[in-house]
């Protein structure tokens, strides 16, 4: 109370006050910099809070290989005691791992090596041509260092000090998507605002988890997965007996602990389910929300816990759900994604992969998804990560024919379907 009572007057009684940041430092330079200016003394912050914004914008699809390198955490090297701020501006700062990589090429000082191979082409869409003919420069590396996406870093570890300022006002900021396809996001949230469970059904890459995840994080909920396959039984959803402290307990499954805590269960490939874990199934989703375990008191559901199915849909020989397990859900039917979108996604995936490339393993997954529609081959070579991890082997030097040998043709272990995919990688992959 005596933190907000400060904060209103901070606001009131400075007609001009304002946050203000500055960011400073390269994409692939030793350490990112933030500095916030105009924060009011005694605002607790918290360095977990900030790093978990920071992970937040690292995950996900549309992150390259950088990603995979750097693993950001904050230092505040300035403006905080004891974890409350002192009314000095804030510094925030992260380090770069990939600068390991970079130390001689973009060295502060000294000499540039004598094999240094200048950037003399502006990347489309970004700052570099701009800053080039701004600063009469002769290399792109200099503007593009700066004009990179990594610079986002540091304005996430910004906005962290805005949250922790704007929640002692009790304003909560978050994001989340808007719509996929056809209003399916509004679809979903006002079905699980209902109380109601959502199964959500089509073709492979339609982004079904993508949505499951982002309906999570939409209502602020903790996520438990269940990913079915044929040794998926009951003990997998509600839990397992196991003997602690001289006493045997139940470890709870991920069925069980989302029953316990709100969280969301999502239920991936739902009708990959055996009769077992279906009638666990059946009776966790039922009106009364208790779930029964033989040998232990029932579970009674949190009222906040939801569950989220999805299943592949239309492909031949694709499993049905029982009616009764059906009835259970609202279900949402995914849109198929065109070829544009398809390119769209591979290029987000693998931004440095050539137009050609993505242009080829766009096709490629159209042929064999069609194929797989109609019975022809199974859904093994389906596999969107892996014309991902193809286009990866692609950029990376690997002969395209050979990338989708390994990532995608080899996965067929039938030999008839591995010479029906093969053939039709051929014709795109020659």
């Amino acid at each position: 109370m005596v933190l907000l009572k400060s904060c209103l007057i901070y606001l009131t009684s400075n007609k001009e006050c304002s946050m203000e940041y500055i960011t400073a430092g390269e994409s692939h330079g030793p350490v990112l910099t933030a500095i916030v200016s105009g924060v009011p003394a005694g605002l607790a912050i918290s360095e977990k809070a900030i790093n978990s914004d920071l992970a937040r914008r690292q995950s996900g699809y549309g992150r390259g290989g950088r990603q995979a390198i750097e693993k950001d955490k904050v230092s505040v090297t300035s403006g905080v005691r004891f974890g409350h701020t002192i009314g000095s501006p804030v510094t925030l700062s992260v380090a770069n791992r990939d600068w390991s990589n970079w130390t001689e090429r973009m060295s502060v000082f000294g000499e540039p090596p004598q094999d240094l191979v200048r950037e003399v082409t502006p990347r489309p869409g970004h700052a570099d041509m701009l800053g080039v003919l701004k600063n009469d420069m002769d290399d792109c590396r200099n503007i593009l260092e700066r004009s990179s996406a990594r610079e986002t870093t540091m304005r996430v570890a910004a906005a962290g000090i805005a949250r922790e300022f704007l929640a002692e006002l009790g304003v909560e900021i978050y994001s989340y998507v808007v719509s996929i396809g056809d209003e399916i996001m509004e679809l979903a949230v006002a079905a699980l605002l209902q109380g109601e469970n959502v199964l959500l059904s089509g073709g492979k890459a339609t982004g079904k988890n993508i949505l499951a995840d982002n309906l999570a994080w939409l209502f602020r909920r903790p996520v438990y997965t269940v990913s079915f396959h044929v040794n998926t039984d009951s003990s997998t959803l509600i839990g397992t007996d196991t003997f602690t402290g001289g006493e045997v307990r139940l470890r709870r499954g991920p069925v069980a602990l989302a029953a316990q805590y709100g969280g969301f269960c999502i239920l991936d490939e739902i009708n990959m389910a055996k009769n077992d874990a279906v009638a666990v199934l059946h009776s966790s989703l039922e009106y009364r929300r208790l779930i029964d375990v033989p040998g232990y008191e029932c579970i009674p559901i949190h009222p906040a816990a939801r569950f989220i199915a999805t299943m592949n849909y239309g492909y031949a020989g694709t499993r049905e759900l029982n009616e009764a397990l059906v009835s259970r859900f609202t279900v949402i039917r995914m849109p198929t994604l065109e070829e544009p979108q398809l390119c769209e996604l591979l290029r987000a995936n693998v931004s440095e992969a050539s137009d050609e490339n993505i242009k080829r393993c766009t096709g490629l997954f159209l042929d064999l998804n069609a194929k797989a529609v109609n019975g022809e081959i199974s859904t093994n070579s389906v596999d969107m990560r892996g014309m991902i991890a193809a286009l990866h082997l692609m950029t990376d030097g690997m002969a395209p024919k050979d990338a989708i040998a390994v990532s995608i043709t080899n996965k067929c272990f039938d030999e008839y379907e591995y010479a029906l995919v093969r053939d039709v990688a051929l014709t795109r992959f020659a």
